[in-house]
């Protein structure tokens, strides 16, 4: 499989080349878009740290930070944060489906597999809600381990950290496989009986991009601009590769 996805990349490489195109558009207008309501966040975050601050210097024996930080002075900023959450996760999901729906199904079609896009459309998004979920309570087990920077170094928190990791690694081996066979209870069952194949082959691609991650977090420390151009010469194609390798991967087991 690993010597046919490079043929077939090669013999469709103006699709392959589509998919790195989008790619760059997809991280591009992530960025772009994302950006105000991150920083609106951020100054949210200044604006409760201010105030946690202040009410830390003044804190009596029988009071707990939790009461601080739900206090009636800091609730005000956790609801309008809360609100810019939520935009901030719906304009990523928007951006998400649109970009990436184009490149699996330019992906699929690499491997022969003609779907028409507005049907493909249609599943990426529905299933996308699912996965979304998945990658919001991600993101609040991982900000739990980070608490551990404030409250402590418990070992507990510690665990939860490379529990969420581990949580977000499965959860996006079964995501490749429901947007390759398009149903989403059989994603799960074929990620399961097939696991041996599939495991493995997905093990190769974390493999990858882990080790990648790790030289260029190196490199970046030597030189920036260097790094930074490495890292699209060796991210991006890989990226697009990795789609085509593990949709061959799955249509074989299925």
């Amino acid at each position: 499989m690993f010597k046919k996805s490079f043929c077939l990349v090669w013999d469709k490489f103006g699709y392959f080349l589509a998919c790195i195109g989008l790619d760059v558009l997809f991280f591009f207008a992530l960025g772009f878009f994302t950006a105000p309501v991150a920083f609106r966040m951020q100054k949210l975050f200044l604006q409760i740290t201010a105030v946690f601050s202040s009410a830390l210097k003044n804190l009596s024996s029988e009071q707990a930070i939790l009461e601080i930080l739900f206090s009636s002075e800091i609730i005000p900023f956790w609801r309008s944060l809360l609100l810019y959450a939520l935009l901030f996760v719906f304009i990523i999901y928007l951006i998400y489906v649109l970009f990436q729906s184009i490149a699996w199904n330019i992906s699929l079609r690499i491997i022969n597999k003609n779907i028409p896009y507005f049907r493909y459309l249609i599943f990426f998004a529905v299933i996308n809600l699912f996965w979304f979920f998945i990658f919001i309570v991600y993101n609040l087990l991982d900000l739990l381990g980070d608490l551990r920077n404030v409250l402590g170094n418990s070992g507990d928190f510690g665990l939860i950290s490379i529990f969420a990791n581990f949580f977000l690694i499965i959860a996006v081996y079964f995501a490749l496989i429901s947007y390759t066979i398009l149903k989403f209870k059989k994603s799960f069952v074929l990620g399961w009986k097939k696991y041996r194949v599939l495991l493995l082959n997905y093990f190769w691609v974390v493999l990858y991009f882990f080790v990648l991650n790790m030289f260029l977090s190196r490199l970046f420390f030597w030189n920036y601009n260097f790094a930074v151009v490495l890292g699209l010469f060796l991210f991006l194609p890989a990226v697009s590769w990795a789609r085509v390798f593990m949709a061959l991967n799955i249509e074989k087991v299925k």
